[in-house]
């Protein structure tokens, strides 16, 4: 993997770097930078920060080639201050900062950091936190979701974005119950034989929507030998249509 750090030989050249200096790079991410400082330092020592493990596992394997003389902690730079306390250190050189993402998370899909792809909104720095961006936009509430784009994002139309999003929620209601009546129409029966509750319109990682029957809906269909439900969705502000094709064996 290649990557490429954003202005690297302007930070290393305003850093200063002393030989023996003893350096923090607060967002390590794949050591792009870091590894430029510790090639400068054969008689100092290097500190680095990040919360992202995968990044930390080839930014210490990067480092280790170089030199031992680093230190990596698995944390975010705000704990920064009292990590280094604990290790006996009240004062540096000099401290790095490089705020923003690395481009092997943007192009890695799985980490859900990009729009180029259709995957998982993860959205996690740190991928050891349970928390990650699709609990946060399915069950924040209205005003969590104001005070997270309006303190975060310094964003003038955070009251405007979370009311789609919780206006998008009540389509989704309505575009599941369109859903599993489009599943009864494809039995043939209506609710005659099922109820709604026997009938679940899921999402995966993705967000793509299947059909998961149980009860009365499952029996019916196994006894039709309906081995497979394909399932599409659509809605608006005011309407939701939904598809679906029961297959056979």
């Amino acid at each position: 993997m290649k990557h490429y750090s954003v202005l690297l030989n302007e930070s290393i050249e305003n850093l200063n770097i002393k030989e023996d200096g003893m350096y923090v790079d607060a967002t390590m991410g794949y050591a792009g930078h870091s590894s430029n400082i510790l090639k400068r330092i054969k008689k100092g020592f290097l500190f680095a920060f990040d919360n992202d493990s995968e990044a930390i596992k080839y930014a210490d394997e990067l480092l280790s080639k170089i030199g031992n003389n680093y230190q990596i902690f698995h944390t975010n730079f705000v704990n920064m201050k009292e990590t280094l306390a604990k290790q006996n250190i009240n004062r540096v050189d000099g401290i790095l900062f490089d705020l923003g993402f690395s481009s092997p998370q943007i192009d890695d899909e799985s980490r859900g950091f990009s729009f180029m792809s259709d995957s998982r909104l993860d959205m996690r720095m740190n991928q050891d936190q349970s928390l990650d961006a699709q609990k946060i936009v399915n069950d924040y509430s209205y005003e969590e979701l104001i005070d997270i784009f309006f303190s975060y994002g310094e964003e003038k139309m955070s009251k405007v974005i979370a009311k789609k999003i919780i206006e998008k929620r009540k389509n989704r209601a309505a575009t599941n119950f369109a859903g599993e009546e489009a599943v009864v129409k494809a039995f043939g029966t209506g609710f005659l034989n099922c109820m709604p509750g026997d009938i679940e319109i899921l999402r995966d990682d993705c967000g793509k929507p299947y059909v998961n029957l149980l009860g009365r809906a499952k029996k019916f269909a196994e006894d039709r030998g309906i081995v497979k439900i394909h399932i599409s969705l659509s809605d608006t502000d005011k309407i939701a249509t939904a598809f679906v094709v029961a297959e056979g064996e």
